[in-house]
């Protein structure tokens, strides 16, 4: 089986199924500090579904090509989108609120449950470009607190909001989400920019690095 990543053969690596050559590609572009970000089989495309279906089974293939793209900058653009995606958040928490005070309480629990669909993606996006930038969180800046204080934050917010819908306090609800929540969009928002800023260096650090290199 020929395993080709961006363009360029794997001379050394061997592999009998598709899921293999996919083993391959992960650790040799996990080495580089890129991630997989196409897989072309036998000259189709692969969809994510069919990705997990090929790493589920051991399907043979003549050739599986792999394109790539630098992981902390791919990891760079999915917090600046976190970013873009707390303002939507604030939003709709805000216009939870008001449906609530208006006694609209089915379209209130409509943009709270967008809200929290965020929240969970923005949550995730941290976690993971935070272990994929390789990002140290262990310096002076408390980076590693920063992040669990923020996550404690909001959901210490989001349990008292299912305490005011299970007790049925439409006051608790709507005073967490008018007042305290927007408090915990600006950590997250705080808390995204720093990270953009650390990535940011790792990128640069990384380009002086490869430069360094090929001289």
């Amino acid at each position: 089986m020929r395993i080709l990543l961006d363009g360029k053969l794997l001379e050394n690596f061997t592999a009998e199924s598709v899921k293999e050559a996919i083993d391959v590609a992960a650790n040799v572009t996990r080495d580089r500090g890129r991630m997989i970000v196409e897989v072309i089989v036998d000259g189709e495309k692969l969809n994510d579904e069919q990705i997990q279906d090929e790493l589920a089974g051991s399907s043979p293939a003549e050739e599986v090509q792999f394109n790539s793209a630098d992981g902390r900058k791919l990891v760079s653009s999915a917090f600046q989108d976190s970013i873009a995606a707390l303002a939507e958040a604030d939003n709709f928490q805000r216009e939870a609120a008001e449906l609530i005070q208006a006694d609209r309480t089915p379209e209130a629990m409509e943009k709270l449950n967008h809200a929290i669909l965020i929240w969970q993606s923005v949550q995730k996006a941290v976690m993971i470009g935070v272990e994929i930038a390789a990002v140290d969180p262990g310096d002076e800046k408390n980076l590693e607190d920063s992040i669990t204080g923020a996550i404690e934050r909001l959901n210490l917010q989001l349990t008292t909001i299912k305490d005011g819908l299970n007790s049925d306090d439409p006051i608790g609800i709507s005073d967490a989400l008018m007042y305290d929540m927007p408090e915990v969009v600006q950590e997250w928002r705080s808390l995204l920019h720093e990270l953009c800023e650390r990535v940011a260096v790792e990128v640069k650090d990384n380009v002086h690095r490869i430069e360094v290199s090929d001289n």
